[in-house]
């Protein structure tokens, strides 16, 4: 996923999400999604970070995206997602969004 998104905009950014386990695709839809977006280059999110809810339309996991709330000034961020399929939480970095 790459996207570029005025500081002032809101839109949604969408990923498909595919997810196979022992080699059978199997449905993660079903399962809490959400997002996050950290400064590039960071290893991964903070333990305790504040993650932004999202839902899934047509297979792809989505979140409806005002950069002034979510990352608060231009730039470049990370976006990573976190799918909770219990008993597992998958996070996965997702690509990168550019706040102009």
């Amino acid at each position: 996923m790459s996207a570029k998104i005025a500081l002032d905009g809101t839109e949604y950014l969408t990923l498909p999400v595919t997810a196979t386990r022992g080699g059978v695709t199997i449905d993660v839809t079903g399962d809490p999604v959400a997002w996050i977006f950290v400064a590039v280059g960071a290893p991964s999110p903070a333990v305790g970070a504040a993650w932004l809810t999202g839902d899934w339309s047509a297979g792809e996991a989505r979140l409806l995206f005002a950069p002034s709330s979510a990352v608060g000034a231009r730039g470049t961020y990370d976006a990573w997602l976190k799918v909770t399929a219990s008993p597992e939480v998958i996070i996965k970095r997702a690509g990168q969004v550019i706040v102009l």
